[in-house]
């Protein structure tokens, strides 16, 4: 494992080998410097509700993107939803949880359950939004569904239409320790 790497790693919790997740999160030169800042975890078989949980508990701050939007769309009537600024309100919301970690030069947030993103009512470019977003906030996307290689993630089904494309940027998975 290099110095200065991401890394998920379980660590045991209690004498019955329950275990829990740690993100470890070392500042990387590397990822610093990128104009798109922006990794994935593959949460997969694992509990993205004990992840959330956790990682919260531990400081890290996590954002439901789906319940976040459904919540500020319900605050209006659905003929006036074409008419939010989504990526204003997605953007400030990031700006305003993500957290300045030690040695980091700009703040970090885990995102969760982006799927409403895709949502084609609301008619937005995910991966575009998204990567301007990474500009400024280093986004951590926890990912349970299917990532195909380069970067493009998808449910499964209907995945030409319905993913979010990062193949252009080439971002970086963030590993379980057991998967190193």
């Amino acid at each position: 494992m290099e110095k200065n790497s991401l890394v998920l790693r379980p660590i045991l919790k209690n004498r019955y080998s329950q275990s829990q997740i740690m993100l470890v999160l070392e500042p990387s030169h590397s990822y610093q410097t990128l104009r798109y800042k922006i990794a994935w975890v593959d949460t997969r078989g694992k509990d993205i509700s004990h992840i959330s949980n956790f990682l919260l508990r531990n400081r890290y701050p996590v954002l439901d993107v789906g319940y976040f939007l459904a919540e500020e769309l319900s605050k209006h009537k659905p003929d006036d939803s074409a008419n939010l600024d989504t990526p204003k309100i997605l953007s400030e919301k990031i700006k305003n949880e993500g957290r300045m970690l030690d040695g980091w030069n700009q703040p970090l947030i885990c995102l969760t359950n982006l799927g409403i993103l895709l949502e084609p009512d609301l008619g937005l470019h995910a991966s575009n939004l998204l990567k301007d977003i990474s500009k400024n906030t280093f986004l951590v996307i926890l990912w349970d569904y299917f990532c195909d290689e380069p970067n493009l993630f998808h449910w499964g089904i209907q995945k030409q239409i319905f993913n979010l494309d990062f193949s252009d940027i080439g971002i970086k998975k963030i590993p379980f320790v057991d998967e190193i």
